[in-house]
């Protein structure tokens, strides 16, 4: 980071890295790709590779909870999937969204998830067996992509109808506020460590922060 070199290529899917994560400690990353898979990679190795977990399509969602125990990803036939990170085990898959998933994360206590996925849908499940427990928006102009859960727990960042996005109360699921400013549909967005702000872009070429 400091020179802005590049340190080691990784080279292993056969289609687009449409993910990639960091493990809390740094010494792994996990990329997700159009090819089906998630590809684990050992920062400490020359070739960097080490395991790969298999999705019938195309994986563009990913994220690890806070501990980096357990890791949730979001494939394009709508499936949500949880995983051990440590056994490369999988706890559960729900095909949780009608058309493919773009995004899931954990809340910070890693008790719960919300998912997006181009059904519109915006899902709160809880983490431990994939139960759902309540639709927050059902979006009838544009995809649910980049969804971000403030540091603090209190707030959820999620995308709505083009161009807007929605500022949820994580706990009572009472919205707080409704986000414009840019166009076309939010891509991703990304809370400050202190939670104070969300920096978010836009498919129009726009990036705000709020």
């Amino acid at each position: 980071v400091s020179t802005g070199d590049e340190i080691r290529a990784l080279h292993g899917h056969t289609a687009s890295v449409n993910a990639v994560a960091a493990t809390p400690d740094g010494k792994r990353l996990i990329t997700a790709g159009a090819d089906g898979t998630l590809r684990w990679w050992d920062t400490a190795l020359a070739d960097g590779s080490r395991d790969i977990w298999n999705h019938s399509s195309d994986v563009y969602g990913f994220s690890f909870d806070t501990e980096g125990h357990r890791a949730i990803s979001a494939a394009w036939g709508g499936t949500i999937k949880l995983w051990d990170t440590a056994s490369g085990g999988e706890l559960w898959q729900k095909p949780l969204h009608k058309s493919f998933a773009n995004a899931a994360v954990f809340s910070p206590d890693g008790k719960r998830i919300v998912s997006g996925g181009n059904d519109g849908r915006l899902l709160l499940t809880n983490a431990e067996n994939g139960e759902f427990i309540a639709t927050w928006e059902s979006i009838s102009d544009g995809r649910a992509a980049g969804i971000a859960w403030s540091p603090d727990g209190r707030t959820v960042f999620c995308p709505s109808s083009r161009p807007t996005g929605k500022l949820w109360d994580a706990t009572s699921g009472k919205l707080l506020h409704t986000i414009s400013g840019g166009t076309g549909e939010i891509y991703d967005a990304a809370f400050s460590p202190d939670s104070r702000w969300v920096a978010i872009a836009w498919t129009g070429g726009q990036a705000s922060i709020m």
